[in-house]
């Protein structure tokens, strides 16, 4: 009986591993998919008080494009090193206009 159980549990952890390991694969599909939208603006320097709009429109211009509508959020990324310049993402609602 004890033998059994022992093969029970063992089927159960293997199962359980299994599930975990495709719950995992699927969560960072997921957030890759999410990042697709996604444009990073590396090395953009950092002012005190900056606004990210104004920049964010001024490079729209820049661009010579009028995108500001296509736009679901835009941000600075923290980073761990202090001394780092932080990127700016922005995402878009979609790929059609890149």
């Amino acid at each position: 009986m004890s033998t059994n159980c022992a093969s029970y549990r063992e089927v159960v952890t293997e199962a359980s591993d299994c599930i975990c390991c495709k719950v995992c694969k699927n969560t960072l599909h997921l957030q890759q998919y999410s990042r697709r939208l996604n444009v990073e603006i590396a090395n953009f320097p950092e002012s005190e008080n900056e606004n990210i709009t104004s920049i964010i429109e001024n490079l729209m211009v820049a661009l010579e494009t009028d995108q500001m509508k296509d736009l679901v959020t835009y941000h600075r990324v923290p980073t761990i090193r202090k001394n780092k310049i932080k990127s700016i993402v922005v995402q878009f609602t979609s790929l059609i206009n890149f």
